[in-house]
């Protein structure tokens, strides 16, 4: 196709392929299977290419505009008639159109050999003629000074091209650069002469002449008879790749030029901060009649250049009689146009006092400024560039809304650039989600990741990003510098932070989230340096390198693996960490009466550190890891997280000798969540007796009665009501005799528990009351829930019905106050018997299904006797609705969530209706 469409000879086509080597003796049958299958790939694809045989061999057959190449060449002729007739603008914009075409090397990703060796030489050929073509058009159209930069890397990949070399040299001196300009000349004639013997050409050899000359012809020449109307507004480059997402982020920033004129995007590096305001820009151009003009800041190391910058990039003359920023300011005074600062982190207070002084005495000049940093000057808006936006945890599948992420699209698109066939499928999808999550929506990390499916498979490119720093090294050759790695896009960021900053910043790396308290009790090294610690802190906040999202700070993904490399180098790491586990460790401890609440939020919000913290101790210290265990046990109970403790306590009680109270409780906890979240009675028996018996040995009362507290609820619910009793009753007078008041609330409260399943109602009752007195005596009001919901069964059972809705209630209202609360769902299945017992059953099984589908949700799964008691009263419900009613009631009740149930069964009880 290339060739365009011809007749080929089927042996010319056999043999093409072995050019290298001969084709086998089938080679001729080897290609009519091979034409046969293309065929049937081309009419399932839809496509208008066909194969058709024609003597002597096969002829394709494709219509021109199909074909990116023939569509090249089409306008390449065009650009190239509307340069000659001296419709520049034209011609200009013709070429960059077919320009953006090319979507990398001719015939990428297929295999060479001599023949296509020879057609990608050819094509690139063509393709740099039109890039000639088209910085000439530019250039007569007076951009020269945005085409520099663009020129000096067209030269440095094509030394030879002297057509380029002149248009460097002329762009250069026409910015007024004419020492640079003789230079480049020289740069040129001392390659030719290195490398090939050769002097420059004539057209070279007259050119430098007519610089030295000044000579006047090398000035722009304009159109004869040109409105200044007709010549472009605004330097922003042509895109070569397509804007994915943010559509709201450029209306809302064009809004917020429209009130403000100095607005400031921020960001950490690689978030897209560029793209997003060339794309800003680009949408501007019809509200600023003098134009929209990009100045580029990354190569200026000294900040008092910034108006010669932006005296260049508007072709201002120079005025020997003014300053630089003199000169600008007198050129916008009277004009009405949008600058794009780009790039101003690491001369940002030169960058402020420029964009202060201009905007207050240019009143129709607008700035848009990126920088990873504030300007702080007055009248600045702020516009923090997200992430793109990732899929869901839960989404995996094609079907799952994953193709409406922005980073899926992004990182869809940009694969498709290095694999043309690439899209999303079943087979793909879970390991692009999980992709476009672990790089956290950065725009620079995804377009990274995406060129790697040119040589590996998604799955691959997940599992390498362990160390992404390592993978995604392979930006544009063209971008600049720290846009080339992710590497390097984190260490410009670093380069310009103070050593104090970066050493807390190394420090933070530790973190999954955190806030100030815990900043600076981990990254400062004595109490003086806390207030310091808290200052650096969020200094890096304002230089995009933390990000503050919910009240809590943290590092992006990317960033925090950068970070933790640099503190590794430090040889911090180990002391770091350390302090960062013992400080979780105390947050674990941290619960005081009457604040379960506040404290399952809390642990809810560092879920990730606990985690970390774990993670680190069981690697290094069994001791810290086994405390750490031991003070996550009843959040993992309460939010039910028992499949996570499985794995840690086995590791502990395998690696761990010491036989002390600290194993006795591993041994506890491994029997619960054997039994109660694992649903595995027969695995739960061995460490639970283990533990009473390594406890009776110890001089360690407590252990002592917490083990039997274990043992002797097990028995309860497996129905061995004497041992049960046996057992707490020890507990109980233990905890009496040490003046434990918590431990014998606990006592009484599974004593009330046991003989309420044995259906002795008077003790129970007793037993539950003195508990509840107890515990609420001491303010412990998620224990004393515990113990109402089941007083309130008692209570119903003795047919005291209206008190017994009034404490299933007040155990509602505070499991309303503490959340999912595991231990509480027996209070909706209490409230649900009460209200078939008084006659509505339709509210009584909506509240059964409502209990049940909390159960599932937290992962409880085995059936105590207190369940088994209540059966018999829901099933006279079912029966009273029938088959079809009651179903439907409770699967009514499965659709609620935690609140509404509980809202559902209060607004019962409180109205009596």
């Amino acid at each position: 196709m290339a060739r365009g469409v011809r007749v080929d000879h089927d042996h010319n086509f056999a043999d093409r392929p072995f050019l290298d080597g001969q084709p086998p003796v089938t080679a001729i049958h080897s290609l009519e299977v091979y034409v046969s299958d293309l065929r049937r790939v081309l009419k399932r694809l839809d496509t208008e290419c066909t194969i058709r045989s024609e003597p002597p061999g096969y002829a394709i057959s494709v219509r021109d505009e199909a074909i990116d190449l023939r569509r090249f060449e089409q306008l390449a002729r065009e650009g190239r008639r509307a340069l000659e007739r001296g419709d520049a603008q034209s011609a200009a914009l013709l070429l960059r159109e077919a320009l953006e075409l090319w979507r990398g090397p001719a015939f990428g990703g297929v295999a060479t050999n001599r023949f296509l060796e020879g057609e990608r030489a050819r094509l690139e050929a063509e393709r740099l003629d039109v890039v000639e073509d088209r910085v000439e058009a530019e250039m007569r159209l007076g951009q020269h000074a945005r085409l520099i930069g663009e020129l000096e890397g067209l030269v440095a990949e094509n030394p030879f091209r002297e057509r380029l070399c002149g248009q460097l040299m002329l762009a250069l001196y026409r910015a007024g650069r004419q020492a640079e300009s003789s230079s480049a000349y020289q740069a040129v004639r001392v390659r030719l002469a290195d490398e090939l013997g050769m002097d420059p050409g004539p057209y070279l050899q007259d050119l430098l002449v007519k610089i030295l000359r000044q000579d006047p012809s090398l000035e722009v020449q304009r159109r004869l008879g040109a409105e200044p109307e007709s010549l472009p507004v605004t330097n922003l480059p042509t895109p070569l790749t397509s804007f994915v997402g943010r559509k709201e982020a450029v209306d809302r920033i064009g809004q917020l030029l429209a009130r403000s004129r100095v607005v400031t995007l921020v960001g950490p590096g690689g978030i897209g901060k560029t793209r997003l305001a060339l794309e800003v820009g680009r949408g501007l151009l019809e509200r600023y009649p003098d134009g929209v003009w990009l100045t580029e800041l990354a190569g200026l190391t000294d900040g008092g250049l910034i108006p010669e910058a932006i005296r260049v990039t508007l072709g201002v003359s120079e005025a020997r009689s003014k300053s630089p920023i003199e000169a600008v300011t007198t050129y916008l005074q009277q004009r009405c146009l949008l600058i794009v600062l780009d790039n101003c982190e690491h001369i940002v207070e030169a960058a402020a006092h420029v964009v202060e002084k201009l905007a207050a005495r240019c009143p129709k000049v607008a700035f848009l400024v990126t920088s990873r940093e504030r300007l702080r000057i007055a009248g600045e808006q702020l516009w923090q560039v997200e992430p793109l936006t990732v899929p869901e945890a839960t989404s995996s599948g094609p079907n799952d809304n994953v193709a409406e992420s922005e980073a899926v699209q992004l990182f869809l698109d940009r694969a498709a650039l290095s694999r043309s066939s690439f899209g999303l499928t079943a087979a793909n999808s879970r390991a692009i989600s999980e992709i476009s999550r672990r790089l956290e929506g950065i725009p620079l990390a995804l377009e990274l990741a995406a060129a790697q499916v040119a040589t590996m498979s998604t799955d691959e490119i997940e599992r390498r990003l362990d160390d992404p720093f390592q993978l995604l090294t392979s930006g544009h050759r063209t971008a600049s510098h720290r846009h080339q790695t992710l590497m390097a896009a984190a260490q410009w960021s670093y380069d310009l932070l103070a050593e104090n900053q970066r050493l807390v910043f190394d420090r933070l790396s530790v973190f999954r989230g955190f806030d100030v308290e815990a900043a600076a009790t981990i990254c400062s090294m004595s109490i003086n340096e806390r207030g310091v610690c808290i200052a650096l802190t969020l200094g890096l906040v304002d230089k995009s390198l933390v990000r503050f999202e919910g009240g809590r700070y943290r590092l992006l993904e990317p960033l925090r693996s950068f970070a933790s490399e640099k503190l590794r180098s430090r040889g911090e790491t180990a002391l770091v960490q350390e302090r960062h586990c013992r400080y979780f460790l105390a947050v674990a401890r941290d619960r005081q009466p009457g604040e379960l609440a506040d404290w399952l939020k809390r642990m809810e919000a560092e879920r990730d550190n606990l985690r970390s913290a774990l993670g680190w101790a069981q690697d290094n210290d069994q001791e810290l890891a086994a405390q750490i265990v031991l003070a996550l046990d009843l959040w993992w109970r309460l939010r039910s997280h028992g499949g996570e403790a499985h794995p840690h306590l086995d590791a502990l009680l395998q690696n761990r000798e010491a036989q002390d109270a600290t194993r006795v409780r591993l041994l506890m906890n491994k029997g619960w969540y054997s039994w109660y979240a694992v649903s595995a009675p027969e695995a739960a028996v061995e460490p639970m007796e283990s533990a009473l018996a390594l406890a009776r040995t110890l001089d360690d009362p407590l252990a002592l009665i917490d083990a039997l507290f274990v043992r002797g609820r097990y028995a309860t619910h497996e129905g061995d009501p004497v041992q049960a009793r046996l057992l707490l009753e020890e507990a109980l007078e233990l905890a009496r005799s040490r003046g434990d008041q918590e431990r014998e609330a606990e006592a009484l409260h599974l004593l009330g528990v046991a003989d309420g399943a044995q259906l002795q109602l008077g003790r129970a009752r007793s037993e539950l009351e003195q508990s509840l007195e107890i515990r609420r005596s001491l303010n412990r009001s998620d224990e004393a829930a515990v113990t109402l919901q089941f007083l309130s069964g008692i209570v119903g059972a003795a047919g005291e019905l209206d008190r017994a809705r009034r404490l299933v209630a007040e155990a509602l209202e505070l499991g309303r106050q503490l959340g999912e609360h595991a231990y509480l769902h027996h209070a909706l299945d209490i409230a649900a018997g009460l209200a078939i017992l008084e006659g509505d059953a339709q509210r009584g099984l909506t509240l059964v299904g409502a209990a049940d589908a909390a159960l599932e949700r937290i992962g409880w799964s085995p059936t105590s006797v207190w369940d088994r008691l209540l059966e018999p009263y829901f099933q006279i419900g079912r029966e009273a609705l029938g088959s079809r009613d009651s179903a439907a009631a409770e699967q009514e009740g499965r659709r609620m969530n935690y609140v509404e149930a509980v809202e559902y069964g209060l607004a019962w009880l409180s109205t009596g209706t």
